[in-house]
């Protein structure tokens, strides 16, 4: 019966398999080609990005190459012996070079211990040996550190004036040590007004960091002031570019939610990062072959929900017979009182049991149950109130065989049997006494209370014995049990150990 419900199981799946596979195939030819005009818009996108940062970041470099020109100049005049000081003539070069860089800040130049030996402004401001400690300034840490070496420090307020700056400084040493350090500080607004022209659509952005995660600027600015010197560490805008700075990155940052394409550079020889992004309104990342793909699929849709439509409705109709038949095949092999496996069941499914315990040589156990004086109770109290006691005893019964393998059964009036896969005569005996304690503790309405009583067979592989040898053998111990007074199990081989 079984293997004829599956047929039929499978000959509508089949119908259904056959259309979803012409409908995959179909698919897949489509999507074949989307991928194929996605890919080639996405290398499109990433030649375009990844220009777009080559160009800002070029432009960023020669910002600090053209301070460092600046820086190189100052070293340049200072006297090679003795302390670093400037005659008025320097300070006016000084001065007028500041002003004809319009990207330059403040000047400072110091001794090789930190102490500001004078300080020139951008419009001409002067001061000689100003009040001013830089000892503890990031830039000229480095800058003592490694002479000789441009560095950056940390964006930060200028001296002459509120506006953003990045301070970027040299040193100069001999065997002595370090003689002087020279810094000036770049207008972080020149950077944003050489890349304002940038074009980068309506949701492009432009980041430049110092040290992976210090903003020197953002544009567009979200704070107003170019978001400088917030760090990204931990914060919502936050960079996925740590480990591959030069790797692409699609996706979204939690400070605007706008899905971009980025490309980063490293300035060379500074600790800084830029990072351009554009968002799917520019140019190549618009929404022309998603447009295409969206009308080629939705017109495979349309055609392949038909088909599976047509499809579904036959798989319905034989599902709705199979269905039907399942029903009645379950309801030949259960008992309609207590919805247990009925003997038909109990019978097939035993010689299963059996065959794979002998082959795996494993031990299977069988319990025949009886209630205790069950014709009374039906004589006085009536066959309704004898089914509800069948009824809790059979739920008693499924509490006690509770693996996924145990079988119950009722196979009469008031007999059931249980069959127990690899289970030895100590864990029958343990299974039919859990079964009959709770029985004997449940409380009956009138009648107070019932028992059982439980027979106990089992093959242990070490013989040859048939199915029906084995529910015979739990009979006799059923039997037994019940002559020796009810309300109690009894395992077959204490018949034959002569035990009772």
């Amino acid at each position: 019966m079984r293997g004829r419900l599956r047929a039929q199981l499978i000959g509508g799946t089949f119908i259904i398999a056959a259309v979803a596979l012409l409908c995959v195939a179909v698919f897949a030819l489509i999507g074949w080609n989307i991928l194929l005009a996605r890919d080639a818009a996405e290398r499109a996108a990433t030649r375009t990005v990844e220009n777009l940062a080559s160009l800002a970041s070029h432009d960023s470099e020669a910002h600090i190459a053209s301070a460092d020109a600046f820086l190189r100049g100052v070293l340049a005049v200072l006297p090679l012996d003795g302390p670093p000081r400037l005659t008025a003539a320097h300070y006016a070069v000084l001065s007028a070079l500041a002003r004809e860089d319009g990207g330059l800040g403040a000047v400072v130049i110091l001794d090789g211990g930190g102490r500001p030996l004078h300080l020139v402004g951008a419009h001409g401001e002067t001061v000689v040996q100003p009040a001013v400690d830089f000892a503890t300034s990031v830039w000229f840490l480095d800058a003592v550190r490694e002479p000789g070496r441009l560095v950056v420090g940390p964006p930060g307020i200028g001296l002459f004036s509120n506006r953003q700056v990045l301070p970027v400084a040299r040193a100069v040493a001999d065997r002595d040590g370090v003689r002087s350090v020279v810094m000036a500080e770049i207008l972080v607004e020149s950077f944003e007004q050489s890349l304002a022209d940038l074009d980068l659509g309506s949701d492009g952005v432009v980041w430049l960091l110092w040290g992976g995660e210090t903003v020197v600027f953002r544009l567009p600015s979200i704070d107003g002031n170019g978001n400088t010197g917030r760090t990204t560490r931990g914060s919502p805008d936050a960079l996925p570019y740590l480990g591959a700075p030069r790797a692409p990155y699609q996706g979204a940052i939690a400070i605007d939610g706008v899905t971009r394409l980025y490309a980063f550079r490293s300035l060379p020889d500074v600790p800084m990062i830029l990072a351009v992004g554009v968002g799917h309104g520019y140019g190549v990342l618009g929404f022309g072959w998603r447009r295409q793909a969206v009308v080629s699929l939705a017109i495979t849709a349309v055609v392949c929900s038909v088909m599976f439509g047509i499809a579904v409705l036959l798989r319905r109709e034989i599902a709705r017979r199979n269905a039907t038949e399942q029903n009645l095949w379950l309801l030949s092999e259960t008992d309609p009182l207590t919805n247990l496996a009925n003997r038909r069941r109990f019978e097939r499914v035993i010689i299963t049991e059996m065959r794979r315990a002998s082959r795996n040589r494993r031990p299977v156990s069988v319990l025949v149950v009886d209630i205790d004086r069950f014709k009374t109770v039906n004589d006085r109290h009536g066959h309704a109130y004898g089914d509800m006691v069948l009824q809790v005893v059979a739920k008693r019964l499924l509490a006690a065989a509770r693996r996924p393998g145990d079988l119950v059964a009722r196979v009469g009036g008031d007999e059931f049997a249980l069959l127990l896969p690899e289970t030895d005569a100590k864990g029958a005996r343990a299974v039919a006494e859990a079964a009959r304690t709770d029985v004997e503790a449940t409380v009956f309405p009138e009648l107070g209370g019932t028992t059982i009583t439980v027979g106990i067979a089992t093959f242990d592989c070490l013989g040859s014995i048939s199915p029906s040898d084995l529910i015979a053998a739990a009979d006799r111990a059923l039997y037994a049990a019940k002559e020796a007074g009810r309300n109690r199990t009894i395992h077959w081989t204490d018949l034959v150990e002569g035990s009772i």
